[in-house]
């Protein structure tokens, strides 16, 4: 209705003005459905909102929205992520031991997480525990030998870890 409201009237600025406030809301929205169209629910929409605040700057929000989706999940592999995923948020505080914690909790439930790895590895660099931080970079090697970010860390340690 907007719309005709914008064909008839196009220099109504009330009408353009609530038209991209509705475009905008969404949009939004856009963000929060599945694959089928429907609106997300419960973890995957405490997941997603993290995500997005994320992605805005927005990190001790963001943390919330994953601590909100962890009390929704008992699957290993989500907690993993969503661990991982507040771990980052830490990270951006250089709070090296919060990020220290939650990179553990997401290794508890997926060894193999990767991300978590280089958390937990970029963590104990901030704590100044070269050794432990090296042991995870390798690790990270290990299971994904393109990984850039591990290979830039342990030359970076090497300074460290040759006293």
């Amino acid at each position: 209705m907007l719309r005709e409201g914008a064909n008839v009237d196009p220099a109504n600025a009330d009408i353009k003005g609530k038209l991209t406030e509705l475009e905008t809301q969404s949009e939004k929205l856009r963000k929060f459905v599945d694959a089928q169209g429907k609106p997300l629910t419960g973890v995957a929409l405490a997941k997603a909102e993290g995500n997005e605040l994320f992605k805005n700057s927005k990190y001790e929000e963001a943390a919330t929205c994953y601590g909100r989706a962890l009390e929704g999940t008992t699957d290993p592999k989500e907690r993993s992520v969503l661990f991982s995923n507040r771990a980052a948020c830490w990270a951006q505080y250089q709070n090296w031991d919060r990020m220290l914690g939650d990179a553990k909790l997401a290794l508890e439930a997926d060894p193999k997480n990767v991300k978590a790895l280089i958390r937990r590895g970029l963590a104990y660099e901030g704590l100044e525990k070269y050794k432990l931080a090296a042991d995870d970079f390798k690790s990270v090697l290990e299971l994904d030998p393109q990984a850039m970010v591990a290979s830039t860390a342990l030359a970076r340690l090497s300074r460290f870890l040759n006293r």
